[in-house]
């Protein structure tokens, strides 16, 4: 693998580092050692992804940015410098499934609001259509979303990654989080109102809890 700087410190990228005062910066990350493969970390954190955004480049030399989702899992590492997802069918513009007909390149950008972390990955993407992938794959990847229908496969390798800072990251945490962490509280809730009750002490019912609403 190449460092992160390696592919995204264009000259122009380096000018704008100078005219802006942070090219020291850009140096030190210039100095890291490169990555040999994607680690524990990076393949966790894929594993656990519900959704991503993924850029592919145009023929036109214009980018275009699309939103991937799925369940947790969706998205996983099938090597130590691959990562593969089902592609389910959509809009039927075949925006990306083109570019990449065109250029393999792609950028995914990851994002964990709930943690506020981000990972960036730059690699070659390749698609396989649904009937034609590997059974080991389909199994490994799991089933559809509901009724999402897989279209076709795509097979990223991976040349670079980097972890961005949490800065300007917005804190969300899905209703599925908010219930987790509202477990504990609710067993120390149930176990004082049996105490209170057999201090003979009335305990008024609780409400019910909404249930959180997806934005």
């Amino acid at each position: 693998m190449k460092r992160f700087a390696d592919l995204a410190f264009t000259p122009s990228v380096v000018a704008a580092q100078q005219r802006y005062g942070s090219r020291e910066i850009g140096r030190r990350l210039e100095q890291r050692p490169p990555p040999t493969a994607l680690g524990d970390r990076e393949c966790d954190f894929i594993a656990q992804c519900e959704s991503f955004f993924i850029a592919t480049v145009g023929a036109g030399g214009w980018p275009y940015v699309q939103h991937r989702g799925g369940a947790a899992g969706f998205v996983r590492c099938i090597g130590d410098d691959t990562v593969a997802l089902p592609d389910y069918r959509g809009n039927r513009q075949y925006l990306s499934v083109g570019n990449l007909d065109h250029d393999g390149r792609v950028a995914l950008i990851i994002v964990d609001f709930a943690e506020q972390q981000r990972l960036k990955l730059m690699g070659r993407a390749r698609h396989v259509d649904a009937a034609d992938a590997d059974p080991d794959l389909i199994a490994r990847l799991g089933p559809s979303v509901g009724n999402a229908l897989v279209e076709r496969y795509l097979l990223i390798r991976i040349e670079s990654f980097d972890w961005n800072c949490p800065q300007h990251i917005p804190l969300r945490i899905s209703p599925e989080a908010v219930a987790a962490r509202l477990q504990p509280l609710n067993r120390h809730i149930d176990h004082l109102e049996s105490l209170l009750r057999e201090a003979g002490v009335d305990v008024p019912q609780r409400p019910d809890t909404p249930t959180p609403r997806r934005p």
